[in-house]
């Protein structure tokens, strides 16, 4: 039986020069943030005080609205403070965490997400993680390890992680694009936590202006404007994280 004619000299070099797509086999560092271990209870700590930053500071303006329209509030507010200004001043930074925590509790509940302490060893169990990445995913692949570089290189460029490429095809941007919400993950790519966007409480309809309006009603007015005057800088001390 005749053997097939070989391939033709330009079949063989477009299939030398295609390029070839990234691996996606699980990297052992996506898996190491989800172990019981210090590395991956500070890395999803981290991750969770990154998304509630987001929402805290997207709270505190909808909180100074109803703070400026609730004075039971705004003094319940200033009566925390006040308290964590005097336990500061005695020097006792349990009790003022404590207090700090409560008036930024009314601010948002996300407020009081504490930023994890970094584990001594992360570094080292980043880089070990990273060994058995390589080993596994030059396993799984079938590159050798010279190939492997040079495919992460150019998916971190098509991903935005790299300076730009000047020579990717459009199949091989077409085939990244397509896989990047799984590629960002494995290739240690961290998206910032979008944007929380809270609608502003809605203001209530003001009333047509009385001429004989009550002293009682006058005198209310200004003791809620000099209460929030009198608590605007701690309002944006605390505010700020």
């Amino acid at each position: 039986m005749p053997r097939p004619p070989p391939p033709s000299s330009a079949a063989s070099r477009r299939k030398s020069s295609r390029r070839p797509s990234p691996p996606t086999t699980p990297r052992p560092r996506l898996l190491a943030t989800k172990e019981d271990t210090p590395y991956g209870r500070y890395t999803r700590a981290e991750t969770a005080y990154a998304e509630a930053k987001v929402k805290c500071e997207a709270g505190q303006e909808a909180f100074y609205q109803r703070a400026a329209a609730d004075e039971k509030m705004l003094d319940k507010y200033g009566a925390l403070t006040d308290k964590m200004v005097a336990a500061q001043t005695k020097g006792d930074m349990k009790l003022q965490a404590i207090y700090q925590d409560s008036a930024m509790a009314m601010v948002d509940p996300s407020c009081i997400v504490k930023k994890p302490d970094q584990p001594a060893d992360y570094y080292q169990a980043q880089r070990d993680i990273d060994v058995r990445a390589e080993r596994l995913e030059i396993k799984a692949s079938g590159f050798s390890p010279h190939e492997m570089a040079v495919v992460k290189e150019r998916t971190l460029s098509l991903l935005g992680a790299a300076p730009p490429l000047g020579d990717a095809s459009a199949g091989e941007k077409s085939a990244v694009a397509g896989k990047s919400a799984e590629l960002k993950p494995l290739l240690g790519i961290k998206e910032k936590p979008a944007a929380v966007v809270q609608k502003p409480e809605p203001e209530p309809a003001s009333a047509p202006a009385d001429p004989q309006m009550s002293a009682a009603a006058s005198s209310m007015n200004d003791c809620m404007v000099k209460n929030m005057q009198k608590s605007q800088t701690r309002l944006e001390a605390l505010g700020q994280r």
